[in-house]
């Protein structure tokens, strides 16, 4: 990851990565996602 770049902890069950996400693409951010799953 290089200085200034943008990663997304991102799970599809969480309400919260895609409020994130919803703020950042209003910014103009651009952003990796690093997928997760919250099942352990």
């Amino acid at each position: 990851m290089s200085k200034g770049e943008v990663v997304i902890l991102d799970s599809w069950v969480s309400p919260f990565c895609l409020r994130a996400k919803i703020a950042l693409a209003e910014k103009g951010v651009e952003y990796e996602p690093e997928l997760r799953t919250c099942l352990g």
